[in-house]
């Protein structure tokens, strides 16, 4: 016997007639663009990052440290975010985690700015 109803297995192959997917889809994109680019940002810069630091001796170290500042919560937040795509759905996870992601930018252009190695990492994080 068949769990699904024949109403369920029409409503799975209907494909989305809102002239808004597009725009939709090409949200989705720049949303994951943006993300890697965010977490790309400092091996583009490293040249540039070490001239501005005034190449401190332990560069190398504190360069490599940021990428582990921006894995730290890849650790724990996947424990809590399940629930809360359930709890308040998908997009609007998507919309607060994309926030997540540009406040952090700002703050680590903020440190950059003032060259504050604490305030750099604390923007990865």
């Amino acid at each position: 016997m068949n769990i699904c109803s024949v109403s369920d297995k029409d409503a799975m192959g209907v494909k989305s007639d809102s002239s808004h997917r597009w725009f939709i889809l090409m949200c989705a994109c720049l949303l994951e663009v943006g993300t890697f680019y965010c977490y790309d940002e400092p091996a583009a810069l490293k040249t540039q990052l070490a001239e501005y630091m005034h190449n401190p001796e332990d560069y190398e170290t504190l360069h490599s440290f940021l990428y582990s500042m921006f894995a730290i919560p890849n650790i724990i937040i996947p424990f809590f975010s399940g629930y809360y795509v359930d709890k308040i759905g998908a997009s609007n996870c998507s919309l607060i985690f994309a926030s997540f992601i540009l406040v952090g930018n700002v703050i680590f252009a903020t440190g950059i700015q003032f060259q504050l190695w604490w305030l750099i990492y604390i923007g990865r994080l």
